[in-house]
């Protein structure tokens, strides 16, 4: 991990998200300081092009519109056809998963 990675902040991509209970879990279950970052649907390609985060939960409006920034999608994000979770990788790409939906081996 490089030092700009240590420094970058997790949260949770959505567009109003003062209802979201996803930073006091976070901060609560694991310690960790969980960003909201709310942004309106032009300043979205900034945000995942830019640099300031180092991964983050993804809501509605924006599961689908993020995947267009995304390196690579876990099958089954790529199955679902939405996001709800996005990494950056070791080497700065960006991947995109769905936790919203686990698949058993019944």
């Amino acid at each position: 991990m490089t030092d700009t990675a240590a420094t970058r902040p997790y949260g949770v991509l959505g567009r109003v998200l003062g209802h979201s209970y996803t930073p006091t879990i976070y901060k609560e279950l694991v310690g960790l300081e969980y960003v909201r970052f709310e942004r309106e649907p032009e300043d979205l390609e900034a945000f995942m092009t830019g640099n300031e985060w180092e991964g983050t939960n993804v809501t509605i409006p924006y599961k689908r519109a993020v995947m267009d920034y995304l390196d690579e999608l876990s099958p089954l994000a790529e199955r679902m056809g939405n996001v709800n979770t996005i990494t950056r990788l070791p080497d700065g790409r960006l991947r995109g998963d769905n936790t919203d939906y686990s698949v058993s081996s019944a």
